[in-house]
């Protein structure tokens, strides 16, 4: 959605804001905000929101000082009448629209699996394993380990796989690829800025960061 959002963006900054100073700022504030996103959903630090639009305003919360920028932008561009009411209207509703989504990210960021969740899922995986080889031994015979240990490999596993997807903005494998969306990002928005848009970027080792 953020993706979208910022082509679109893009499009309408050339449109309602013309080739302009501002317009470039506009752009310029609206790659920062993306980097200043991903870094707030990772819980790092990063310089790369700073390489788009220089020293962006101290505050508690960096992504939105960088949305409160452009909106800043598109004030004084209303004010000495480079940007008509209509250009007012939809930039608001595009700005409104990063904002949804930018909060539907941070909820599911700050949202973690309730603890009890996943207590009970490993108290009730471990019971099962433990009570597993006595439904099996009369079956299974000598086998009744290896049937066991592959069970508690399934379901050990799957309950690994559930608390890691509670992390989808993590560094982790199966994280969503933050880097590459900006990027993404980056490539979409550069010619708008008469830039040459940078590379993707690419798996290491078969996956994007």
């Amino acid at each position: 959605q953020l993706i979208a959002d910022m082509r679109a963006l893009g499009r309408e900054s050339d449109l309602f804001l013309g080739s302009t100073e501002r317009r470039e700022r506009v752009l310029r504030l609206a790659l920062a905000f993306v980097h200043l996103h991903r870094a707030n959903l990772r819980r790092i630090k990063d310089s790369k929101a700073q390489d788009w639009a220089g020293v962006l305003p101290e505050g508690p919360h960096p992504p939105c000082g960088a949305l409160d920028a452009i909106g800043r932008e598109l004030s004084a561009a209303a004010r000495d009448g480079t940007l008509d009411g209509y250009g007012q209207r939809a930039l608001t509703q595009r700005l409104a629209a990063i904002t949804y989504a930018q909060a539907g990210c941070e909820r599911i960021a700050n949202t973690p699996l309730p603890y009890v969740y996943s207590l009970l899922i490993f108290r009730t995986v471990w019971l099962y394993c433990l009570l597993l080889p006595l439904g099996l031994i009369d079956t299974a015979g000598w086998l009744t380990p290896v049937f066991a240990g592959v069970v508690a490999y399934v379901f050990f596993g799957l309950a690994e796989v559930t608390e890691e997807l509670g992390h989808p903005f993590g560094p982790t494998p199966n994280g969503l690829p933050l880097d590459a969306m900006c990027r993404t990002v980056e490539i979409s928005l550069a010619p708008h800025l008469g830039l040459t848009p940078p590379e993707p970027v690419k798996p290491v080792d078969y996956l994007l960061s």
